[in-house]
């Protein structure tokens, strides 16, 4: 017998279900509906629990235009219960639909190309698809659709508007059926569902319960012009840097850190508000002497041309975190204290000054250096020009590093993890 934890079972129960519909459509009502999952792990900042950061399984569409938000718990998960509609599944859809459509469409390039841990590219997606839209389409082919142009198109665009409308099936995907579970459902008049899988391989058997209110949607609120992911990622030069889509492009083992990185700056007293330049959004952490550590963090594309990401897509990219002490330069009372934090992430964390201030930590800077120096630092491991974190040797003890050093200073907070 195979033993799992809670985590284990739901990975289990996702990939069962997407190689489920791969295969065959779900029964439900007593009709087959076929199932395209084009969202898998969609990470979202303030979709989780109590509003925390959160995944979200599974984001699909079905022949019939209806779209699914599909959240698994296993049935070892404690959180399988009546509170996991509200604290989790209507978190995710109300973030989903403040945001932008085009936002959506670059997520889901990392599953469809194969670029999601523990996840393959879908078989019936070609390695050519350049596409959101292009990936309805050969999902449409795969069924034998006459007109799957016309109709891929229809459902590209009523998915992006049911999604910005809330106007989806919220459900629940387990290995066990909790009668408090579904009884305790929202009665918002919105659409819920709870799929039961049992059974394994080619023997696994899903069960569906669906309560829809069958109310016909009216026009579409807004026409989305498709545009390819290579397009949309040569776009993102003119927004400004979020933690979401800043996370949107990143590689899998990016991605790890970064989600590392925030989680220890949460538990050092952030409250999810940020700031914006023009290359990074700003997380500032008030210190015990009263000036704030800056953190900004930002994907190289924005600045450098050496290391240009414009042609990179979703899956690929690393990002920056650089530390500003300005507000101790503008403090002179504590000009000391920043130059001693400056030289603790030079000496330790794989840091260098920018511009005036590149000889801290080597030695000590002049007056004049002090004065044209901005006391920002770039990270810039062994005097390279990478300035980006990728997930190579040595970043996350950097960046374990760095948060330790800080740590030392801020006024709030639980403490960095120690371990990850």
């Amino acid at each position: 017998m195979i033993v799992l934890d809670d985590y284990a079972g739901e990975k289990h129960l996702v990939q069962e279900f997407i190689e489920y519909t791969l295969k065959k459509p779900i029964e439900i009502c007593n009709r087959p509906v076929n199932f395209f999952i084009w969202g898998y792990e969609i990470w979202l900042p303030e979709g989780g629990r109590y509003s925390g950061p959160g995944r979200l399984d599974l984001l699909a569409t079905d022949d019939n235009g209806r779209v699914w938000l599909i959240e698994a718990k296993h049935s070892l998960n404690p959180e399988l219960g009546a509170a996991v509609w509200n604290s989790q599944i209507l978190n995710y859809r109300k973030t989903l639909s403040q945001l932008k459509s085009n936002q959506i469409v670059l997520w889901s390039c990392r599953y469809l190309t194969g670029k999601c841990f523990g996840s393959k590219r879908p078989k019936i997606i070609s390695q050519s698809c350049d596409s959101l839209l292009k990936a309805f389409e050969e999902w449409l082919k795969y069924l034998g659709r006459e007109n799957f142009k016309e109709e891929a198109y229809r459902l590209y665009n009523k998915s992006l508007n049911d999604l910005k409308n809330e106007d989806v099936v919220s459900a629940v995907l387990s290995d066990v059926y909790k009668d408090e579970v579904w009884k305790e459902r929202p009665a918002d008049g919105k659409d819920y569902a709870y799929f039961i899988s049992s059974g394994r391989g080619d023997n696994v058997k899903i069960r569906v319960l669906l309560d829809s209110n069958n109310k016909t949607k009216g026009e579409l609120s807004e026409n989305i012009i498709p545009k390819t992911w290579a397009e949309l990622m040569k776009d993102k030069k003119s927004e400004l840097p979020t933690p979401v889509n800043v996370r949107n492009v990143l590689s899998n083992d990016a991605v790890e850190l970064y989600d590392y990185l925030l989680e220890c700056i949460k538990n050092l007293g952030w409250d999810g508000t940020y700031r914006y330049n023009s290359k990074s959004y700003v997380i500032l952490l008030p210190t015990i002497y009263g000036p704030c550590i800056g953190i900004q963090i930002g994907l190289v594309d924005y600045d450098a041309k050496s290391h240009s990401m414009m042609t990179k897509l979703p899956g690929q990219a690393g990002f920056k975190c650089d530390i500003d002490l300005s507000e101790f330069k503008r403090h002179k009372e504590f000009n000391r204290i920043g130059l001693e934090i400056a030289e603790k992430l030079v000496l330790n964390a794989g840091y260098v000054g920018k511009g005036a201030g590149k000889a801290v930590g080597q030695r000590r800077l002049s007056k004049s250096e002090r004065e044209k120096w901005s006391w920002i630092l770039n990270h810039r491991p062994n005097d390279s020009n990478c300035r980006d974190f990728t997930g190579r040797d040595g970043d996350l003890e950097h960046i374990k590093n760095m948060l330790s050093i800080i740590e030392q200073y801020v006024t709030t907070g639980e403490g960095v993890q120690r371990e990850g």
